[in-house]
């Protein structure tokens, strides 16, 4: 079934110069839609689209990594849950949300919930972020000092310490952020930076 989501690239410029840019989709276009195909418009990797064993792993990190919001989000306490009962609750709870309308769920639930069912950047580029260190970043800001203060700014004028820890940071935020298309812009330079 075709999709009537408008989806478009815009850039902004403050009287800062400060410039932005990003996707913007129309939100009365998705108000018709389940989740999972305005997901799939805004070009997240859905979980449920992989192959069973791959599915199987990511539940279990997604599980590991978000017991606790899924807890706080659903007042639901997940109590003497095994990895295995994880796995299953969270396939199921995914199945049902992508079956939702996009309209019942406010922006902000949308970008939580979906990252449980959504593969993030560091899934697709295969770095885990667990495993980086501000040293190990440190030589590849040496490397890429020019681009990496074009899209970072605020590391700029900082020292060498400071700009290998603030890089880390960096890196982990952005690598756990859901693949769409409002990071794949930055998907060549995450790979370049964020990985060791």
């Amino acid at each position: 079934m075709p999709s009537s989501i408008v989806k478009g690239v815009f850039s902004v410029s403050t009287s800062a110069g400060l410039s932005f840019g990003g996707v913007a989709v129309l939100k009365s276009s998705l108000d018709k839609e389940t989740m999972a195909a305005g997901l799939r418009a805004l070009d997240y990797s859905l979980i449920e689209d992989l192959s069973t064993a791959d599915r199987i792993a990511l539940y279990r990190k997604k599980f590991k990594e978000h017991k606790e919001s899924i807890e706080s989000s659903l007042d639901y306490k997940l109590v003497n849950f095994s990895e295995e009962k994880g796995v299953d609750f969270l396939r199921d709870w995914c199945s049902d949300f992508l079956k939702d309308m996009w309209v019942s769920r406010s922006s902000s639930r949308i970008m939580r919930e979906s990252a449980w069912c959504t593969r993030s950047l560091e899934d697709v580029i295969g770095v885990d972020s667990e495993k980086l260190t501000a040293d190990g970043l440190k030589s590849r800001y040496d490397t890429h000092k020019e681009s990496i203060s074009q899209k970072i700014p605020y590391l700029k004028d900082k020292d060498d310490e400071t700009v290998k820890y603030e890089l880390l940071r960096w890196c982990k935020w952005k690598l756990k952020k859901p693949y769409s298309l409002y990071y794949k812009d930055l998907i060549s330079s995450i790979r370049l930076w964020c990985s060791v």
